[in-house]
């Protein structure tokens, strides 16, 4: 798991990361109405429980499931754009076209940093991450802790995790990852 968000790293320090999503974000704006607020929750939920469903099935590969899962994301945003008028989805495609342009960049940033990496750096950066894996579960395991509370705990880890990669990295390895990171969304705020 990559708390920091660069699944190339994590990759090259020998650990698979998820696909990458793009959801269409803004469908819950102020803009929209009652109904396309109750058609976007249902349909996120569907798309929920149609990928926790596809993650238990034994039955696929891996390849099989990311295969799966590229075309439930395809069905997702293809019915999330049915729920906008015409300006809402011209919009959302706007911002989509922006979006990315900027995964490109990241994943970009993210090869040239992973191709640069030595065996004994992944080596490092792995076992950083895989530490701090098993912290995160533990926070997000924890009934008794409030959801903010969490996400406060889960921004220090990530915070420290991003400190320990980057005591790893030689000066110019840390320029590209210091980019890599200013391109990540900000953190929601409280």
């Amino acid at each position: 798991m990559a708390l920091s968000g660069d699944p190339q790293i994590a990759k090259a320090a020998g650990q698979t990361p998820p696909p990458v999503a793009t959801q269409p974000d803004g469908m819950q704006g102020p803009n929209l109405s009652a109904a396309q607020q109750a058609k976007a929750v249902a349909r996120k939920k569907k798309m929920a429980d149609d990928v926790n469903a596809l993650k238990n099935d034994k039955k696929l590969t891996n390849q099989q499931k990311e295969a799966k899962f590229v075309k439930l994301q395809q069905q997702f945003q293809t019915d999330m754009l049915a729920i906008l008028t015409p300006a809402q989805r011209a919009e959302f495609l706007r911002r989509q076209t922006a979006a990315d342009a900027r995964m490109k960049q990241i994943m970009d940033l993210q090869t040239e940093l992973s191709k640069s990496l030595t065996p004994d750096q992944q080596k490092k950066i792995a076992s950083i991450r895989q530490a701090d894996a098993k912290t995160f579960e533990t926070i997000q395991s924890d009934a008794k802790m409030s959801q903010s509370d969490k996400m406060t705990k889960v921004m220090a880890l990530s915070k420290t995790e991003r400190e320990k990669v980057t005591a790893v990295l030689t000066a110019a390895q840390r320029v590209e990852f210091d980019k890599l990171q200013s391109l990540y969304p900000a953190p929601p705020t409280r």
